[in-house]
């Protein structure tokens, strides 16, 4: 400022103004060029130009002395300022599914891979609850009768519509979605492998002009459900034990799980059973020293079991014939066998 209070700029600037707006009508700028012979131009006259124009939202009147100043300080022709800005509507959200597995354990790591290899693209089906026949029984209509000698007898009045109890059928219509995997997890049958978040509206936006932005809304509200996999209210229920995939929208369950096995005694305790509950094809069958070294532990001698290559031949020839491997035997045939055994002290012998 000098001594006469004015600004330390020869002169103010001067020209026109005019406002400018995106496509959306979401930001709108003050356009200034510099005209010698025009208007001096101040931020109160921006705010009355775009109220002429019809902007509706608050105007950044620091935003045009800013803009205004630097200008004449690099001494240039022309500026242009921010001066106000919309709201933008938020887009509605369908439902979410957030995924609860564990991650896959790495025991199955090499048998979920193959799986999910071969696993064929989601399928997954909405249900769509239709009404069979009509609500209501139809009235029955009321007939006009003659009695005798043509006179006129009362009038039947129609009964009342009886209520029908509604019947529906429900039919299962495929969902176009995309496949593109998001994550995947593991899980046993009955577990819970994901939550649904529910739906949110959009919120309306808002123009410079105070006009109404509707959001989008999307086309898809519900989250969807595929094989291997149930919808119980908000939650969603493995029945199947197997590697869990997710999509942006979609979850189901492909079949996979290792072979199980155990070993069983028999009452004689003489012999010893195998028992396999059959898993995903390619899943790892038992090696026989495995099975030898449970059997030893049970209390069985190695020299009453089959050996290591009779076993694995055994089982693979059980799967091969399909079907559970049930009380598939690991001991010798003996038929008839006398053991004697005899105490530390060489006093007592023991037949059995």
């Amino acid at each position: 400022m000098n001594a006469k209070g004015e600004t330390e700029h020869q002169h103010p600037f001067r020209g026109t103004v005019r406002i400018q707006s995106d496509p959306d009508h979401l930001e709108a700028r003050a356009v200034v060029a510099r005209r010698e012979d025009d208007k001096r131009v101040t931020p109160e006259l921006v705010e009355h130009i775009a109220r002429r124009e019809g902007m509706k939202t608050d105007i950044d009147l620091e935003a045009v002395e800013a803009a205004m100043e630097e200008a004449l300080q690099e001494d240039r022709d022309s500026f242009e300022a921010v001066i106000s800005r919309g709201t933008p509507p938020t887009p509605g959200r369908p439902e979410r599914i957030i995924l609860k597995t564990p991650p896959i354990p790495d025991e199955m790591s090499d048998l979920a891979e193959t799986v999910l290899a071969a696993a064929s693209p989601p399928e997954v089906f909405r249900q769509v609850r239709e009404p069979v026949g009509s609500d209501d029984a139809p009235a029955k209509p009321c007939n006009k009768k003659r009695g005798l000698f043509g006179l006129a007898r009362r009038k039947h009045r129609p009964q009342a519509n009886r209520p029908r109890t509604k019947k529906t059928h429900v039919r299962y219509v495929p969902v176009q979605i995309d496949p593109t995997l998001h994550a995947t997890g593991f899980a046993e049958k009955g577990e819970v492998i994901a939550e649904i978040d529910p739906p949110a509206s959009g919120v309306p936006g808002r123009t410079v002009y105070g006009k109404t932005i509707e959001p989008d809304e999307p086309r898809e509200v519900e989250a969807l459900v595929g094989s291997g996999a149930e919808r119980r209210g908000a939650l969603v229920v493995a029945s199947v034990d197997g590697v869990v995939r997710r999509g942006v929208n979609w979850v189901d369950v492909v079949p996979c799980r290792q072979h199980r096995w155990s070993l069983e005694i028999a009452r004689d305790k003489l012999s010893c059973y195998l028992t396999l509950q059959r898993g995903t094809h390619g899943g790892q069958l038992p090696s026989g020293d495995e099975v030898l070294s449970e059997a030893e532990s049970l209390g069985f001698r190695r020299d009453f079991l089959l050996d290591a290559t009779s076993i694995e031949r055994k089982l693979e020839r059980a799967l091969e014939e399909g079907g559970e491997v049930k009380q598939l035997p690991i001991t010798r045939r003996r038929d008839s066998a006398v053991e004697v055994r005899v105490s530390h002290d060489a006093l007592t012998a023991y037949l059995t």
